[in-house]
C-alpha cells in the first residue's frame, strides 16, 4: 500500500509526537511506502486528506484522537481511499468503537498487516461529514467547559469533572424531532445521534450502535431532576442507561432538530447551531479493522437492548 500518514502533534497532550520514531520506524520496516504529515494547525488534517486523495495514496492514518479522524473523514469522504486509526488522543471514541486497541503498537500492527478493510456508515449534517457521536443539550454544554477541564485532567475524568460543573447551571431544552419523517416533541437533557456506541471518553451512550447498518442510533434522555441525572449518569458508561424510563431510543437514517438556537456538536466538535437535519452519507468509507465487525456483531453474546421505534 502507498500509505500517507497525518500525525496530530498536540493529541494526548503530545502522545502522538512521542510516537513518531516507533511510527516511522514500524513503516520502514515494512513493505508499504509512506509519506508522514504533521498538522500545523486546526483543520489542516482536512487539506492534507484531500491532497492525499488526489495524489493516489491507498490509506490515510489518522495519529491522533477523534478531532484529527473528525478532519480526515472530511478529507477522504466520497472517495475510495482507506482510514486507519493509531489512537493518541485523549478519547478515542471511534477507534473503541472499531475495536482498535488503545496500544498505539498493536494498531499499528493491524494497520501494517492490513487485517480486514471495513465499510463504515458516515455521518452528513450540512456540507460536514462525522464518523461517531453528533448531539444537543447537556453534551453541548459540557464541551464548551471541557476546554478549561482538559487543561487539568484528562480522557474520561476530564469529562466527568465537566459534567459535574455543568449539572450545577443546565436548562433543559424544547426540541422538536423529526426521525424519518416521524414528528415528536420534548424537553430533554441530552440527545445523542449516534454512529458509533461510545463518546466521552468511554461512555457507551449507544450500545446497540452498528457502523454498518445504515442507521443512527438516537438517544433520547428527556428532562429529569438533577438529583437522578447523578444516578443515571454512571450507567451510561455500561450502556444500560436506556433501561431508565426516562431515556428513549430510537433507529433513523435521517434526523431533524427543530428548536430555538442550540449548539450542535459532532465528535466533541461544536459546528453549527438548530434547526439543522443529519442523515447517513450515501457512500460509507473504507476502514482498517482488526476484525469484521458484521461478523463480530453477529457472533457476540453480548445482551441486545429493545429498540423504541
Amino acid at each position: 500500500m502507498k500509505i500517507k500518514i497525518i500525525l496530530n502533534p498536540a493529541a494526548g497532550k503530545g502522545q502522538a509526537l512521542k510516537m513518531l520514531p516507533e511510527i516511522t520506524q514500524a513503516f520502514e520496516d515494512s513493505d508499504h511506502t509512506f509519506s508522514l504529515t504533521q498538522t500545523t494547525a486546526p483543520k489542516s488534517a482536512i487539506h492534507i486528506a484531500k491532497e492525499a486523495v488526489l495524489e493516489g495514496f491507498d490509506a490515510v492514518i489518522a495519529v491522533g484522537g477523534d478531532g484529527t479522524v473528525l478532519e480526515i473523514i472530511n478529507g477522504i469522504a466520497g472517495s475510495n481511499i482507506t482510514l486507519g486509526i493509531i489512537p493518541t488522543g485523549s478519547g478515542n471514541d471511534l477507534a473503541r468503537t472499531l475495536n482498535i486497541p488503545s496500544n498505539p503498537k498493536k494498531a499499528i500492527d493491524i494497520i501494517i498487516n492490513a487485517y480486514h478493510i471495513e465499510k463504515m456508515d458516515i455521518g452528513k449534517v450540512n456540507d460536514k461529514y462525522f464518523g461517531n457521536v453528533a448531539g444537543i443539550g447537556f453534551d453541548t454544554e459540557v464541551l464548551k467547559t471541557l476546554v478549561q477541564m482538559k487543561k487539568i485532567f484528562s480522557g474520561t475524568w476530564a469529562y466527568i469533572f465537566s459534567v459535574l460543573k455543568t449539572l450545577i447551571y443546565y436548562k433543559h431544552k424544547k426540541v422538536v424531532l423529526i426521525l424519518d419523517g416521524k414528528t415528536i416533541e420534548k424537553e430533554i437533557l441530552l440527545l445523542a445521534i449516534a454512529n458509533g456506541k461510545y463518546y466521552g471518553g468511554g461512555m457507551m451512550v449507544a450500545p446497540t450502535a452498528d457502523v454498518t447498518d445504515v442507521f443512527f442510533d438516537v438517544c433520547i434522555i428527556n428532562k429529569i431532576p438533577k438529583w437522578k441525572i447523578l444516578r443515571l449518569f454512571p450507567t451510561i458508561f455500561k450502556g444500560t442507561h436506556i433501561n431508565f424510563p426516562q431515556v428513549e431510543y430510537f433507529k433513523a437514517k435521517e434526523v431533524t432538530i427543530v428548536s430555538e438556537k442550540e449548539m450542535v456538536n459532532c465528535d466533541g466538535e461544536l459546528i453549527a447551531t438548530t434547526p439543522i437535519t443529519f442523515s447517513v452519507a450515501a457512500e460509507p468509507i473504507n476502514v482498517i479493522v482488526p476484525f469484521l465487525i458484521k461478523q463480530h456483531n453477529n457472533e457476540s453474546s453480548s445482551p441486545q437492548y429493545a429498540i423504541t421505534h
